[in-house]
C-alpha cells in the first residue's frame, strides 16, 4: 500500500516539480518556496471534494496540531480536512537533511490521532544530480532517489525495522 500511494500521489509531482521548477531548486531558493510549487502540482492532480493537499496545515479537527505537547506543523499533507480517516501523506521536504524536529514529526504522524498511512521526508538536494526520498510507513522505512536528469526512480532501501533501527538510519540521510 505504501508503494501504491507514493507512486501516484508523490512521485508524479515530484517529477513535475522537476521537469517545470528544477531551476528554484538549484538555486536554493528556500524551502517554502519549492514546498509551495510541489504542494500546487498535488493540488491539481489530485484533489477533489474530499481529499485536499495543504501546506503548514495547523488544525487537527478544531485543535491544534501538536507533537509531543508542540505545535508543530507538517510542510505538506493529503488529506481529509476535519477528519483522521483519511491521512494519507505527510510530508517534511528540506533542501540538505532531516533534523530532529523532522524526525520526531515523522514518525509521531504514524500514531493515533492521526494516523497517516505515510510519511515522507524529501531532501530536495540542490546542485546535486538525484533527490532523496525517505517514506515511512508504521514500521516500514523505504528510500528512494530520484535523478533529476532522468526522473528515473530507483528503491535504494526497503525494509521492516524496529522504531530504534528506523531513528538511526533517518539520521543517515
Amino acid at each position: 500500500m505504501e508503494e501504491a500511494l507514493l507512486n501516484t500521489l508523490l512521485f508524479p509531482y515530484l517529477i513535475e516539480l522537476l521537469e517545470k521548477d528544477s531551476n528554484i531548486i538549484d538555486r536554493k531558493l528556500h524551502e517554502n518556496c519549492i514546498n509551495h510549487r510541489l504542494a500546487m502540482y498535488m493540488g491539481l492532480g489530485i484533489e477533489h471534494n474530499v481529499i485536499n493537499v495543504d501546506c503548514e496545515y495547523n488544525k487537527n479537527m478544531d485543535g491544534a496540531k501538536e507533537v509531543l505537547g508542540h505545535k508543530r506543523l507538517p510542510d505538506i499533507i493529503i488529506h481529509q480536512r476535519k477528519s483522521n480517516e483519511n491521512n494519507l501523506i505527510l510530508i517534511e521536504a528540506k533542501k540538505q537533511k532531516l533534523d530532529v524536529e523532522d524526525i520526531e514529526k515523522i514518525n509521531y504522524y504514524l500514531l493515533e490521532p492521526y494516523k497517516y498511512k505515510v510519511t515522507v521526508g524529501v531532501l530536495y538536494k540542490p546542485k546535486k544530480s538525484y533527490m532523496n526520498i525517505c517514506a515511512l510507513s508504521t514500521r516500514r522505512l523505504l528510500n528512494y532517489q530520484i535523478n533529476k536528469q532522468t526522473f528515473v526512480i530507483e528503491k535504494t532501501f526497503d525494509e521492516v525495522m524496529g522504531e530504534h533501527e528506523i531513528i538511526n538510519q533517518l539520521f543517515r540521510q
